[in-house]
Formats: structure tokens, C-alpha cells, sequence
């Protein structure tokens, strides 16, 4: 760790009132704890967005035993607007959070460091 990273290390603890040793083995501890509970969010938003992606195909397509679909056709406009909008951010929320918790696993300092920079600011 390189001087600066001290001291914005101690800056962090003062604030917090704890030793920066402590603080940052705490860190480094929190790393893959926090990148497991990033990804089973993601995992659970990811599934809601399946689940809503069903519901709305079920109801606004033909069907063998249905003549007719459920909504007509302005429910479905915004129906499929809502499903592809809200997966475009679930794409772009799994890459973000995947980049966040690759680096959380393979690399805690690194995450750490970045915790801190974001702390401090």
C-alpha cells in the first residue's frame, strides 16, 4: 500500500473511529460477502424479469385453445415496452454487478482500495 493510500486509510478509520488496520482487514473480509449478496440480488432480479417476461408473452400471444388475446392492443404496446426496458437495466446491471463481484473474489484488496477512494470523496 503506497502513502497516499495510508492516508486516506487513516482519514477513513478517524472518521470511523476505529484503527486502519482494522478497518482494512475488515474490508478485505467484506470483499466476497458483498459480492455474494450482489449476486444472488442479481439472481433474484434476473428471475423476476423471467417471470414477467413469461406473463406478459402468455397473455399478448395466440394460443391453440385461445382465439383471442387477453389485452388489446395498447396494453400490449406498453406490456412489451415495460419487459424490453426493464431488461436492457437488468443486462446492464448484470454486467456491472458481475464485473463487481469478480473483482470482490479474485481481488478483496483492490475492492477494498476502491471502497475506501469511494468513502473518502
Amino acid at each position: 500500500m503506497n502513502e497516499q493510500t495510508s492516508v486516506l486509510l487513516q482519514k477513513l478509520a478517524e472518521k470511523l473511529g476505529v484503527a486502519s488496520e482494522h478497518l482494512w482487514s475488515v474490508l478485505v473480509r467484506q470483499a466476497p460477502i458483498t459480492a455474494m449478496a450482489d449476486l444472488v440480488a442479481l439472481s433474484v432480479s434476473l428471475g423476476l424479469w423471467i417471470i414477467a417476461f413469461r406473463f406478459v408473452n402468455r397473455k399478448t400471444t395466440l394460443s391453440g385453445d385461445r382465439d383471442v388475446s387477453d389485452w388489446d392492443d395498447e396494453g400490449k404496446f406498453f406490456a412489451w415496452a415495460i419487459i424490453i426496458l426493464s431488461g436492457i437495466g437488468t443486462v446492464i446491471l448484470l454486467l456491472i454487478a458481475l464485473t463487481e463481484a469478480i473483482t470482490a473474489f479474485v481481488n478483496p484488496e483492490y475492492w477494498a482500495l476502491r471502497e475506501i477512494l469511494r468513502a473518502v470523496k
